[in-house]
């Protein structure tokens, strides 16, 4: 226990930062979940983190996507295009220098997205490893005292990443099936907890909290 409060006291603002940066690009709730106990006010700030990262999402995917979805012109060419979102481009603007522009800023767009995403690939296993939840979490449960940050858990992640690519390379079937099995079990996890309150009731499950939506 001292070792898990050193380590969450070395990274504790940082910890914040990284999980919002991470979180944010990827638009997804689950992402932001590990590191709450890393903020200083977890009723009111983790809450306004979930909310915060669906409003994002929502004020700036559902706009875009309306506009491609009317301007999309022969959606068969984008599904069988080499790059479908530049193709897309092409049918919204009709223009080469139009498209070629946008396809640089999206580049950058994601280049600048990389880092937090592998911050938050590498604090999620490290959290996980903290709670003794992986192989060798000893080993795992470390912070790099010169970069106050879990570089094990970087590494491990990046590797892990660069072997599962590899499956896309030998079967877009089968890495198909696995991301979408990943999507079903992710919403699955979301669904037993709020199942559980349900069958039992918030009052006798959940503690004293600022977001109190009533006992039943």
């Amino acid at each position: 226990m001292e070792q898990v409060e050193s380590h969450s006291e070395l990274t504790h603002h940082e910890a914040v930062d990284e999980s919002n940066s991470g979180s944010h690009p990827e638009a997804k709730n689950g992402l932001s979940l590990s590191d709450d106990d890393n903020l200083r006010a977890q009723g009111h700030e983790a809450v306004f983190k979930r909310n915060i990262t669906l409003a994002i999402g929502l004020c700036t995917a559902v706009p875009l996507l309306a506009v491609l979805i009317v301007a999309m012109k022969d959606m068969d060419r984008v599904m069988n295009a080499g790059m479908p979102a530049v193709e897309l481009l092409y049918q919204a603007t009709g223009s080469t220098r139009v498209t070629v522009a946008l396809s640089v800023l999206l580049t950058v767009i994601y280049a600048a997205c990389l880092p937090p995403q592998w911050v938050t690939c590498g604090r999620l296993p490290w959290a996980f490893a903290r709670d003794r939840g992986t192989p060798f979490p000893d080993f795992f449960d470390n912070i790099d005292k010169r970069l106050e940050f879990p570089l094990r858990t970087t590494i491990a992640s990046t590797v892990f990443a660069a072997i599962y690519g590899l499956i896309y390379l030998t079967s877009t079937t089968a890495f198909n099936s696995i991301i979408t099995s990943a999507i079903a079990l992710l919403n699955l996890s979301y669904a037993i907890p709020q199942a559980i309150l349900v069958a039992r009731g918030r009052a006798q499950c959940l503690p004293k909290r600022p977001l109190d939506l009533g006992r039943r």
